[in-house]
C-alpha cells in the first residue's frame, strides 16, 4: 500500500493498466504468480507477489476485486510451492468470507434502496432499504419490472427504458424525479444505474441504487413558495406606495 510506482521483477516500468489488480479487473479472473516491485513515496523498493481476486455475487455478477501483497523480500528464497499453495488457499477463504460479508451489508442498507436488474429491467434482488423506501416485501417485488416504481405519466413517455438504455450505452444513468411506493403515495426519488458487463464488454444486467430525498424536494418546495410570497407582497407594498404618491401628488 501507498506505493506510488510500479515495476516488473526485473526493474522495467509497468504501466498502471498492465498490473495484476488491473488485469484482473479487465479479465474478471484471478492473475496469480506474477512478482512486481513497488515504490513507495519515500523511494523504497519492495518485491511483492499480489494476489487479485474477482468477486462476485450470489448471482453470478461481477461486483469487483479485491487484492492481496505479499511482501517477499524476506522470504522469497524460503518459501516453498507448498507453502505458498496453503497461503493463497488461507487468502481465498478470506476473501470468500470478505465477500459475504459485502453482501449482508448491501442486504441490511436501510437508508439507499440497492437492487439488481436484469437487461429487460426485471428486478433479481432486494435488499431492506429498497423494502423500507418502496414498502414491497423481497417475495412481492422479485421478478416485477422496476418501471413499476414510476408514476404512469413517466411510464407513458418511456422514461424507465430510456435510462437502461442511457446506462447500456454510457456505463451509467442519473436521474431525480417522483416515485411510486407500493401504497400508492409518491416520494422523491434519486436513482443512479450502472451497467454490468462481462469479460466480453457485454451488458449482462444493471445496479440501480435509490435514495429517498422526499424530506429535501418539499424544503426546497417550501423555499420558492416563500420566495414567491415574499416577491408578490413587495410587489403590492411598491404598488400601495405608488397609489399613495399618486393620491397625494393629486391633493397637492
Amino acid at each position: 500500500s501507498g506505493a506510488w510506482k510500479a515495476y516488473t521483477s526485473d526493474g522495467v516500468p509497468l504501466p498502471l493498466d498492465e498490473c495484476p489488480m488491473a488485469l484482473t479487473l479487465k479479465s474478471r479472473k484471478a492473475v496469480l504468480g506474477v512478482e512486481i516491485l513497488i515504490e513507495r513515496p519515500t523511494g523504497e523498493k519492495l518485491n511483492v507477489l499480489p494476489h487479485p481476486q474477482p468477486l462476485f455475487d450470489e448471482k453470478g455478477h461481477f461486483s469487483g476485486a479485491i487484492n492481496t501483497l505479499m511482501d517477499l523480500a524476506h522470504q522469497k528464497e524460503s518459501l516453498t510451492l507448498r507453502q505458498e499453495k496453503e497461503d493463497l488457499t488461507q487468502l481465498v477463504n478470506a476473501m470468500q468470507r470478505s465477500e459475504q460479508r459485502y453482501h449482508r451489508m448491501i442486504a441490511e442498507v436501510q437508508d439507499y434502496a440497492i437492487i439488481l436488474l436484469s437487461t429487460e429491467g426485471s428486478i433479481e434482488n432486494w435488499n431492506q432499504g429498497a423494502q423500507r423506501i418502496k414498502g414491497y416485501s423481497e417475495q412481492e417485488i422479485i421478478g416485477k419490472n422496476f418501471r413499476i416504481f414510476y408514476p404512469p405519466e413517466d411510464q407513458q413517455s418511456g422514461l424507465p427504458g430510456k435510462l437502461l438504455q442511457e446506462a447500456s450505452t454510457t456505463g451509467k444513468a442519473q436521474h431525480e424525479g417522483w416515485r411510486v411506493r407500493k401504497d400508492g403515495t409518491r416520494f422523491w426519488g434519486s436513482i443512479s444505474i450502472t451497467a454490468l458487463h462481462d469479460p466480453g464488454g457485454n451488458v449482462i444486467g444493471f445496479s440501480k441504487v435509490t435514495r429517498d430525498l422526499t424530506e429535501r424536494r418539499n424544503n426546497e418546495l417550501k423555499a420558492q413558495r416563500y420566495a414567491e410570497d415574499l416577491r408578490r407582497n413587495n410587489e403590492m407594498l411598491k404598488e400601495s406606495e405608488e397609489r399613495y404618491h399618486r393620491m397625494v401628488s393629486e391633493v397637492e
